[in-house]
């Protein structure tokens, strides 16, 4: 299980991430530069990107209405869309090039159905956000195709299995264990959405789930992840829960919990 939490761990691994940085291209200039491949360099941009986000999650911590939600997905929109300018600067191989321009067109399509899902969550049109919300699905796995093709590993946020397994360890005790511990929750999150940072369960004991399944792992290691949480049985059940977790001393902790499905019940029911 993740340690003892930091408010402030961030701020503390970031020093030395660009002590290292400077060092290197100290290094880089006594023995001369060393020119990154095309995928190197696109996924550097990734990295920026999912480094950004993360710090603005540590900041902000716990989306607690909507209100928030539609602004942090304006931020990433505005993330996403730097990135992409960034991308259409680099130059890949011959062979990569159409499959290239297909990931960037890819991506603007992307950022304009994001863009008309907050539209939708704003307006309170319900019909609207989920069917723009649906179709970022699809986007998204046109884009990880696009990524496994061209090598860009960091861009399609794959996590190797054991840090999937880190992610798992801590839905799993976050949504099924009475006592799951407060370590695996941020301090703010704890604050903000269970009422104080000794506030250690997520879930009442009887509202607990049966089981929950676990879909779309995905992050950038040390930075951020993600997944879905679909709970079976229990008062909530058929809920689906986005939750978003940040690195906190090499650990993942989750930062922010957001309903975002539920599955329809029977008619008369």
């Amino acid at each position: 299980m993740p340690g003892v939490r930091n408010p402030y761990v961030r701020g503390v691994r970031i020093r030395p991430t660009l002590l290292a940085v400077l060092l290197a291209a100290l290094v880089a200039g006594c023995q001369g530069e060393t020119e990154l491949t095309f995928a190197e360099e696109a996924n550097e941009v990734c990295e920026g990107q999912y480094a950004d986000f993360a710090n603005s999650l540590a900041l902000t911590g716990y989306i607690s209405d909507t209100r928030e939600d539609i602004a942090l997905r304006q931020e990433r929109e505005e993330a996403s869309a730097e990135a992409t300018a960034q991308l259409i600067e680099l130059d890949p191989p011959a062979a990569d090039a159409d499959d290239f321009r297909s990931y960037l067109a890819e991506r603007s399509a992307q950022q304009e159905t994001a863009a008309a899902a907050r539209r939708a969550l704003q307006a309170g049109d319900d019909a609207g956000f989920r069917t723009a919300d649906a179709a970022l699905l699809h986007h998204d796995r046109r884009l990880r195709g696009f990524e496994t093709r061209l090598g860009l590993d960091v861009c399609a946020q794959d996590l190797d299995t054991e840090a999937q397994d880190a992610v798992r360890e801590v839905l799993d005790a976050a949504f099924l264990d009475e006592d799951p511990g407060c370590e695996i929750f941020t301090v703010r999150f704890a604050r903000k959405a269970l009422g104080s940072e000794e506030a250690c369960e997520l879930l009442a004991d009887d509202l607990l789930p049966e089981a929950i399944a676990i879909r779309a792992v995905r992050g950038s290691e040390g930075e951020i992840a993600s997944a879905e949480v679909h709970l079976d049985g229990g008062p909530d059940d058929g809920a689906v829960y986005g939750v978003r977790l940040l690195y906190e001393r090499s650990d993942p902790v989750i930062t922010d919990m957001l309903r975002i499905s539920r599955r329809p019940q029977p008619a008369g029911s």
